[in-house]
């Protein structure tokens, strides 16, 4: 496979191995999840699968319990319910439906965590099985057409990982088995770059490229508080989607980890690139088989068919035309109930000339970002290429070596940065991926996932990760942090140079709650020396996820030369009684979001 070395040597994951001696008569899986969140409480259902083997009916009590685990753990039963049971000499599932009263919901934030206990007993009150597992109280939807956590807009933002960490020695063999420090340390870079996502995109082999199902990751973002974009073993990297995805398993893969709440979507493949040379009836049948393998398994949480939904015929998100505009018949499945949609837009990558980031997002990402019944993501994005400090490595394997993403300066520069331009390489990428995010934040895209977190593919000669093999962030790992503060200024076009008749517009993109922001618009010249500054007092920022423009300017007396423009801006969270107030005063326009 292109994205590895030559060392077949793969290890595989072989932990959380048990052995349970059970009676004829036992609790296969219980699945907890959330159905609905209201003023004091939470709605709360218990999918819970019970085995009976023995000749006769089995006749007894189903007790469920759960108890506060995380951060704090109590004795104190949060709630509690009981069903009478008759079951036959098969294997039965039934839902208990319950509640949770006060409930302390999960979020990455406030990664809360509950204990569920269920107890399987005879009719004489005795303990036939027992099963004990850990989850939150939280929901994912997409209702009016954004990724929403527990019925407030969200965003999913941050990196995804390949699976290629140092020493390069070891990287083979620990790829598809991380060390425990690494697992940690990959949540922690993310969440350090102000992230909340990471996109479990482990792979090692090409036809078909197998996902991981590794539960540590899920163990540990649940009370790091990181959200998952969970790829599990049935997932395939590319190939033929239909033919190449694991169905049989992938309920199985599923329940070996679905009562984290901190996975919040399933994914089933990611550029499976066979559909367009097929009829359009071949994607109708992929997307049904997902659907109905993935959904009546886990009904709370969203679906992705495939992080690269242009590699369907489908060419709008109601289905109706291909992406030629000619008329075509979807599948029930394509507009299915926690269906999300998302590709691998990187208007900046790939040798792109600027021109396509001001043209950009087109018409048929238009249909997409405009609906108001999904979501969409940009799952794999920014494909430009940075070379790392070719001092730290000196020594090395690869010192000094590219792999074919050189070129791509080409497309973007106009020539290939050399060896001893790297400092340049790097400013190249994090200045690109700002404007390019930045913009499709005005968009009201529902998140990113950097491709990818570390290096290490390719045999580490891959350059567009955002931290190198040795550990150091390059500059985009910055630009990431930047744009992924809830609330950040800057301006409002990608346009990098300015005429004499031109006037910087400020704009202040907010994912937060109501506030007011102290907005400061400062010009510094080659040498840092202050030449100009707009103050904008108590802007108003209403809540969501909102664009606010400011009023635009122009700087006076500035002669022709290199400028910074930098944006500063002090947020408060302002009181109910104080917004009419601040609003009749403001000097800003909202923008409500685009959907």
């Amino acid at each position: 496979m292109p994205h590895s070395s030559l060392d077949f040597n793969i290890g595989w994951f072989a932990g959380k191995m048990s052995l349970d001696l059970l009676n004829y008569t036992s609790i296969d899986n219980a699945f907890v999840y959330t159905k609905s969140l209201g003023t004091g409480n939470a709605s709360q259902m218990a999918r819970i699968s019970i085995e009976n083997k023995f000749w006769l009916a089995f006749r007894g009590t189903v007790e469920l319990k759960m108890y506060p685990w995380f951060p704090v753990e109590s004795n104190s039963v949060a709630s509690q319910v009981i069903k009478e049971i008759e079951l036959p000499h098969l294997t039965s599932e039934m839902e208990i439906p319950f509640e949770v009263s006060n409930p302390k919901l999960w979020t990455p934030e406030t990664p809360n965590l509950y204990k569920v206990q269920v107890l399987l007993k005879d009719r004489d009150g005795n303990i036939v099985d027992d099963f004990v597992s850990t989850t939150g109280i939280r929901t994912v939807d997409q209702a009016g057409g954004s990724f929403r956590l527990n019925g407030e807009v969200s965003m999913l933002n941050g990196a995804q990982i390949m699976g290629y960490r140092s020493p390069i020695e070891d990287m083979i063999k620990e790829s598809r088995c991380a060390p425990d420090y690494w697992v940690a340390k990959e949540i922690l870079q993310i969440k350090k770059m102000n992230g909340n996502l990471l996109r479990l995109h482990v792979h090692n082999w090409e036809f078909p490229a197998r996902g991981v199902n590794d539960p540590r990751y899920a163990e540990y973002a649940d009370q790091l508080g990181m959200m998952l974009l969970w790829c599990p073993t049935s997932w395939i990297r590319t190939g033929r989607g239909w033919g190449d995805v694991d169905f049989e398993n992938f309920p199985k893969y599923m329940k070996q980890v679905i009562n984290h709440p901190s996975i919040v979507m399933w994914e089933a493949a990611n550029h499976t690139q066979s559909f367009k040379e097929n009829p359009v009836s071949e994607s109708n049948i992929y997307c049904e088989q997902v659907h109905n393998t993935l959904y009546p398994v886990d009904p709370s949480r969203i679906i992705s068919y495939n992080s690269f939904i242009q590699h369907f015929h489908y060419g709008n998100d109601e289905g109706t035309v291909d992406q030629q505009g000619n008329p075509i018949q979807p599948s029930w499945a394509w507009t299915a109930l926690n269906i999300t949609r998302g590709n691998q837009d990187s208007p900046t990558g790939y040798g792109r000339e600027w021109n396509d980031l001001r043209n950009y997002p087109g018409e048929y990402r238009t249909s997409f970002l405009n609906s108001k019944d999904r979501a969409y993501f940009n799952f794999e994005h920014q494909e430009s290429m940075a070379q790392p400090n070719w001092n730290l490595v000196k020594g090395k394997p690869w010192y000094r070596m590219h792999s074919y993403e050189w070129d791509y300066d080409i497309g973007s520069i106009g020539r290939r940065l050399s060896l001893d331009e790297w400092k340049e390489s790097q400013a190249w990428q994090a200045f690109s991926a700002w404007e390019a995010m930045k913009k499709m934040r005005f968009l009201d895209y529902d998140g990113f996932s950097w491709c990818c977190l570390h290096g290490g593919a390719n045999s580490v000669t891959y350059k567009k990760p955002l931290i190198d093999f040795t550990g150091a962030a390059k500059l985009a790992w910055f630009a990431n942090q930047m744009v992924f503060q809830k609330t950040v200024a800057g301006s409002h076009d990608v346009d990098v140079v300015y005429g004499p008749e031109d006037k910087i517009k400020p704009v202040v993109l907010n994912w937060n709650k109501e506030q007011t922001a102290n907005v400061t618009v400062k010009i510094l010249d080659i040498d840092r020396k202050e030449v100009s500054k707009k103050e904008y007092k108590n802007v108003l920022l209403k809540a969501g996820r909102t664009v606010n423009e400011l009023e635009s300017f122009m700087p006076e007396n500035l002669k022709e030369g290199f400028y910074f423009v930098v944006y500063e801006s002090e947020q408060k969270e302002i009181m109910q009684s104080e917004i009419k107030e601040i609003s009749n005063k403001s000097n800003n326009r909202y923008w409500p979001r685009q959907k």
